[in-house]
């Protein structure tokens, strides 16, 4: 593993352990330009890396009292279903090509790649919004808006198994919006959501026999789990508003030189 990669997962899980999301945006694109693995490949590596590094991130902040069990249950289980299928079922049985027209041929891995870039465009775009917004949130509601939060959990689900990313900047907003969850009871909660979407989603894939660098995998997982537990650390001593809006911009860079590299040539 070369230095910039080490860097880039302790990064990664730096991110995850500060901001609770965020950082697993980026790790297919690390994954596809700074180790050569192809986008399919890459999204089943990601969802292990996220999920282990976010669990271990979601027991840190547990032992200080930052995680909601309830809320990560009700949120959790409509989603880890949602990302377990979509890996275990839709995946595998796209075509490839997917689509031919004229002289144009969508692949399978550009068809992934281009759904990555239209969600990274999303989540830098929301970064860079709510960085500025203060924490408004209310005491945790006693009535829970039960559909609200599966329909979200279902849109977080899916996005996480057809793209390989955590879905931390998706699961925040709504505990924060529709349940009414502290910043810093939010982001414990979302890793350990994420955690748990992500590692179904690599059983999903484990399922189908994936193929694994699995000496790889398990020195980027663990360097990212050193990044989470820095992250979680450093998180009661920075500035996270301003990290998010400058980690927003970078998200929202890395998606346009994915796009003018892979998808508009």
């Amino acid at each position: 593993m070369t230095p910039l990669l080490i860097i880039l997962a302790l990064a990664i899980g730096c991110s995850l352990g500060l901001m609770g999301g965020g950082g697993s945006i980026l790790t297919v694109p690390v994954l596809i330009y700074g180790a050569g693995i192809v986008p399919l490949t890459a999204s089943s590596y990601s969802l292990c890396i996220v999920g282990c590094a976010a669990l271990v991130g979601a027991g840190l902040l547990a032992r200080r009292g930052n995680v909601e069990y309830k809320t990560a249950l009700i949120f959790s289980v409509p989603s880890f279903l949602a990302v377990y299928m979509i890996r275990k079922y839709l995946l595998p049985f796209l075509p490839d090509p997917i689509l031919i027209f004229d002289r144009h041929v969508v692949s399978k891995n550009i068809f992934i790649l281009s759904t990555f870039v239209a969600v990274m465009i999303f989540a830098g775009t929301q970064m860079i919004i709510n960085a500025g917004r203060p924490d408004t949130s209310v005491p945790i509601n006693l009535k829970i808006p039960y559909i609200r939060v599966i329909l979200d959990a279902l849109l977080v689900g899916s996005t996480a198994g057809f793209v390989g990313a955590g879905g931390g900047f998706l699961i925040i907003p709504a505990l924060v919006s529709f349940l009414g969850l502290p910043m810093r009871l939010a982001v414990g909660t979302s890793l350990l959501i994420i955690g748990i979407n992500s590692l179904m989603g690599f059983a999903g894939d484990l399922q189908n026999h994936v193929e694994l660098n699995a000496h790889f995998l398990f020195y980027f997982t663990l360097l990212t789990c050193i990044g989470v537990v820095a992250g979680a650390y450093f998180s009661d001593f920075i500035e996270v508003k301003r990290l998010k809006q400058t980690f927003g911009w970078f998200v929202l860079s890395v998606a346009f030189f994915i796009a003018a590299k892979e998808i508009l040539q």
